[in-house]
Parts: C-alpha cells; sequence; structure tokens
C-alpha cells in the first residue's frame, strides 16, 4: 500500500469512525451536528482496505448490515457516500463529491434511503450522469422532483402545503440526465405521477442562466405555482388558495420570465363556454430576476387577451393579444421606459 493510499484509508477509517460516533447521538440533542464530508478523492481500494464489499461495479456497502454506502462514477472521477441510519433510527445523510446533498423524502417524511440506493446504482454507477456539469446539483435535482411530487400528489388541496425549493443553478443536461422529457433545448418536463396528472416543467432563460419552474399536482389544481432560480413567486390565487398561473412561462430575455395567469372571471369578455380552468381571458405575471419584483398585467375590458405575449422594443414593452396578433406585430399595449436587461 502506497503513502498516498495509505493517507486515504487512515482518513476514511477515521471519518466512519466519527461518523457513527456522531450519529450515534440523540437525533433531537440541539448540540447534535452533521458529520463532516467524507474524505475526497477516494477510489475504490480505499474503500475496500476499510471494510466496504463491492457486489457491482461502482457500488459497495460497509459490511452486511453497515450503514454506509458508496457509489462509483465509471471513469473514477465523481463519488457518493451515503449513511443511512433508518434502521438504528440515525436518519441518513447524503454526500456528492463531499457537497451535502438532501435525502429524498417518503409519503411520510422519512428518508427513502432504499429508493436512493436503486437509483445511484442503476444511474450513478452506470455513469448516466457523465455529461452533466455537477452530479451533486443532478442528485439534488431528482431528490426534489421526487419528494415535491409525493406533496403534490398527496390528496386534496395540495397547494396549499409548503413545498421545498429546487436547487439552484441546475442546468439542462442536469435535466436530461435525471429523466427529463425536452419541448426544445431550453423547455424540459417530468411527471409525478404514473398518469402525468401532476407536472413539473422547467423553462430556461436563453443563457440557460436562469430557470422557471411551474408546479402542477393533482386533480383539483387548476394551475400551477411558479418558482424561479430557487425563489417562490407569489403568484394569483383563488379565495381556496388554487393557483391561476399557466403551467409554462415565456423568456423576455435573460433578465424577465412571463407567465399567463387566469381567473379573471369578471372579465366582459369571457366566454364561459370555454373548458378552460383557469377562462379564456388571461393577464401576465412578469418577474424581474435582478430586482425580484413582479408585475401583473391584465387586460381592460374591451381587450380579449387569450394567450397573451410580451416582447421588448428598445425600453418598450408590447403586449399582444394572442399568437396571430403577435406575428403580425399587432400589440394590444406598448409600455415605454421599461426597465432592459444587462447587456
Amino acid at each position: 500500500m502506497g503513502d498516498a493510499q495509505s493517507s486515504a484509508v487512515v482518513a476514511l477509517a477515521g471519518w466512519l469512525a466519527e461518523t457513527q460516533r456522531i450519529a450515534a447521538r440523540d437525533p433531537r440533542e440541539p448540540a447534535r451536528q452533521r458529520p463532516p464530508p467524507p474524505p475526497s478523492g477516494l477510489m475504490p481500494q480505499d474503500c475496500a482496505a476499510v471494510g466496504f464489499e463491492f457486489y457491482a461495479k461502482g457500488s459497495a456497502r460497509y459490511g452486511a448490515d453497515s450503514p454506509f454506502h458508496v457509489n462509483f462514477s465509471p471513469d473514477l472521477q465523481h463519488q457518493t457516500m451515503l449513511f443511512d441510519g433508518m434502521k438504528r433510527g440515525q436518519g441518513a445523510w447524503l454526500w456528492v463529491d463531499g457537497q451535502a446533498v438532501p435525502v429524498p423524502a417518503d409519503r411520510y417524511g422519512n428518508p427513502a434511503t432504499a429508493i436512493l440506493v436503486r437509483w445511484l446504482d442503476g444511474r450513478f454507477s452506470q455513469g448516466l450522469l457523465a455529461d452533466v456539469e455537477s452530479p451533486a446539483r443532478a442528485l439534488a435535482l431528482w431528490a426534489w422532483v421526487r419528494e415535491t411530487g409525493l406533496i403534490a400528489m398527496r390528496g386534496e388541496h395540495s397547494f396549499t402545503r409548503e413545498y421545498p425549493v429546487p436547487p439552484t443553478g441546475f442546468k439542462p443536461t442536469e435535466c436530461n440526465a435525471v429523466g427529463f422529457e425536452f419541448h426544445d433545448d431550453r423547455s424540459a418536463y417530468d411527471s409525478l405521477d404514473a398518469a402525468g396528472i401532476g407536472t413539473v416543467h422547467v423553462d430556461f432563460s436563453p443563457d440557460a442562466e436562469h430557470q422557471a419552474v411551474l408546479l402542477k399536482g393533482s386533480h383539483d389544481w387548476w394551475g400551477a405555482l411558479l418558482c424561479v432560480d430557487s425563489e417562490w413567486v407569489p403568484v394569483p390565487r383563488e379565495p381556496d388558495g388554487n393557483p391561476m398561473c399557466d403551467t409554462t412561462a415565456r423568456w423576455l430575455d435573460n433578465r424577465f420570465v412571463s407567465v399567463q395567469v387566469g381567473g379573471l372571471w369578471e372579465h366582459p369578455l369571457l366566454d364561459p363556454r370555454k373548458n378552460d380552468s383557469l377562462g379564456d381571458i388571461r393577464g401576465l405575471l412578469v418577474w424581474d430576476t435582478v430586482t425580484h419584483a413582479r408585475q401583473l398585467l391584465l387586460p381592460e375590458p374591451t381587450q380579449a387577451w387569450t394567450q397573451p405575449r410580451l416582447s421588448a422594443r428598445g425600453d418598450s414593452w408590447r403586449i399582444y393579444p394572442d399568437k396571430n396578433a403577435f406575428e403580425q406585430d399587432r400589440p394590444d399595449r406598448v409600455l415605454t421606459g421599461m426597465p432592459r436587461s444587462p447587456t
């Protein structure tokens, strides 16, 4: 055993002991801290030297009944380390390349470690995250979709529940790696249930640096909740809390994003015969990613905005009532002196 490997083995053995010591403390103790991250740059032989048993390529457990589980990417450039103390009532912790990542919860709020291990064995160790910028962020995105879906599909009025925010700064490649489907290179979606009733839809800004996430849950949801760059944006709601926001977003540029909103039940041009849970007359919610300010742009009583679109021209914004008017450049409203994106 070389000096470098010997040093890694000693560090790993010490970390395993320290993590188990911390985990053995009562989780209710205020002083109980999360263990430090595992040593970086580990190799399979380092793990084998301290007692990890490899049952598949890139996948090992620390003894038959141990709470530790390690996964390596095929190129050995990335690793995950999971502490699964659920059987002992000690909780669960996960690190990806030394970065702490939340463990997804099951429908009862407990860490879903068995599902996580299967996912790591079947995707991480099989190289399906090889092309992503950050495996840690990709895994955090997968965990968020799973946990959020369990909340959103949990019976009636689940739109009133509190939802965690998605990880910051995730990219299209990371969506692809964890199973999202794509409408185009900047618009992706995933189902929250087998029937496809619940959905999460992501629209990326032109530079792919910003993400607008639209979350829609079970049958009684009329619209979606909106999260931009890991910040929940207030959307119009019905008295019972049902969101009146559409399920897709449209970026004006790399700063502003807009989403259609409904619920304009008193508008004189609303057609009640239309089978549309948000109503066929729409407004626009515009979010500024720089100032974190929200604007609601609503049609006048004589304006029938059925598919409103927003475009920028110089320092003005032009609002079109529908796709046809947009293609013919016939705006219904022009707002001047509007802020621009940084160049």
